[in-house]
């Protein structure tokens, strides 16, 4: 049987072997090692914790032909908070992306739930009637 020097070994042993797996650091698919990654890019998860964004911050996009690429600039006022250089596909695929976004956003205004007459909640007996007196007493 192994004696109590034995038992003191192993478990000395087995603890210098799982140091290293305790101090290993996992990183996420962004590439950070942080337990509560902060998004980049616009990317911020639906949340109260995460502000939106400022009411003076615009995003503009650039040609720049010394590079032969195209750079978005992000600035909040006048101070640049982020410049991202893109390929020209890469800049086809952002434009396509604005334009989808673009799309949807006005469709989502036409078609709110609460609004029109061929809103969501409008299909519910009696909620056109509900919602105009409650806009007679306001």
């Amino acid at each position: 049987m192994i004696g109590d020097v034995g038992r003191r070994l192993l478990v000395v042993l087995l603890l210098l072997l799982s140091v290293p797996l305790l101090q290993a650091q996992v990183e996420d698919s962004t590439g950070s090692s942080l337990r509560f990654p902060i998004p980049l890019n616009g990317d911020s998860p639906q949340s109260p914790l995460y502000l939106g964004n400022p009411s003076n911050m615009t995003t503009t996009v650039e040609y720049d032909a010394a590079s032969h690429s195209y750079v978005r600039i992000t600035k909040i006022g006048s101070i640049v908070v982020s410049r991202q250089f893109m390929t020209f596909e890469e800049y086809q695929d952002y434009q396509m992306q604005q334009l989808m976004t673009d799309f949807w956003s006005e469709k989502l205004k036409e078609n709110s739930i609460t609004g029109g007459e061929d809103g969501l909640l409008s299909k519910i007996p009696g909620f056109n009637e509900i919602s105009r007196k409650l806009e007679s007493l306001m």
